[in-house]
Formats: C-alpha cells, structure tokens, sequence
C-alpha cells in the first residue's frame, strides 16, 4: 500500500478529480465530516450537533489510517447522538490515553477532560507533561529540579504512604 504523503495523494487514492470533490463527499456522509488541511496534517471533524469530534492524521499515512479514522469518527458520533456527549467524551478520551500510555511506556497517569496529565522522573528533575488527546500533541508544562544526591525532599504529592517516589522513570 502507497503512503500518502500530501493532500493530493490523498485526493488521487481516494479517486477524486479535486479536493472540493472530496470535501463534498465528506459532507454527504451519515454524520457529516469537514476535512482541514495544513502543511504536515489533515484534520477530520465532525459537524453534528453537541458532538464535535476530531481526528489529526500526520503525513505520512496510509489509506487504511484515514479509512480508520473515518469510520472511528462516525461511530463515535453515532454511539454520541445517541448516549450523549458527556458519556461518550469521557469514555473515549479514557481509551485514548490508555492507548497513547501503552504506546509511549507512561505507567501512572490521569486523564483531564481531553488532556492525559503526567509526572515523569528524570536525573534533572520531574517533568509534567499534557498531552492534548485530540491531537496527540504533548507539551511540557512544569520542571521540578531534584537531585537525590543534594537531599532536596521528594514533593509530598510525588510520594506513595511508604515512601517510595511515585510516577513514570525516565519515560515519556
């Protein structure tokens, strides 16, 4: 299978003359898609009421990638309109972390709304990290510097009742 690696191959393996031919056909689906492009990404959304789901696919990906998320989006949509938003949400901003913690070795970790919120462990120091689930995008928010061998404490919150440090070691 060829990688798609820009917005036309995209238009040409889904045998479309334009984008705007493809665009159309998004919007005809059960649950109607709007496609965004920008240089390096697509984004699939979708327009229904009270259930604006999204899907970023980074070039390069494959067809089976889209079709994926394609299908992943309108069932999500349907189970949404059907369920209701909250439900949904929560739920599948659950699976979402669980896959994006698997996938990048991350043991203990929470999930916010649509951010997995985590503490990793480095010889620097803790690191807190937010990754935006929608997007996969992962941005540092916080340092805490600590060296064992200076004896600065361990931040109370980053401790087990025995003592032991809490959170992802050198992972993330």
């Amino acid at each position: 299978m060829e990688s798609i690696k820009n917005i036309n191959d995209l238009v040409k393996a889904l045998q479309f003359d334009t984008l705007a031919g493809l665009a159309e056909h998004l919007r005809n689906e059960i649950y109607p898609v709007t496609i965004e492009h920008e240089w390096g990404h697509i984004t699939l959304r979708t327009d229904a009421d009270r259930v604006p789901f999204t899907k970023v696919l980074y070039f390069p990906f494959s067809e089976s990638d889209y079709e994926d998320a394609l299908v992943g989006l309108q069932c999500v949509t349907d189970y949404a309109m059907h369920e209701g938003y909250e439900n949904t949400h929560k739920d599948l901003f659950k699976e979402l972390a669980l896959r994006y913690a698997e996938k990048h070795g991350i043991i203990e970790y929470k999930v916010n709304s649509n951010y997995m919120e985590y503490w990793s462990l480095y010889e620097e120091g803790f690191y807190f990290y937010r990754v935006d689930l929608n997007t996969d995008g992962k941005c540092q928010v916080c340092h805490l510097e600590w060296h064992k061998e200076d004896g600065y404490p361990i931040p109370a919150f980053l401790v087990t009742r025995e003592g032991h440090t809490l959170y992802n070691y050198f992972e993330g």
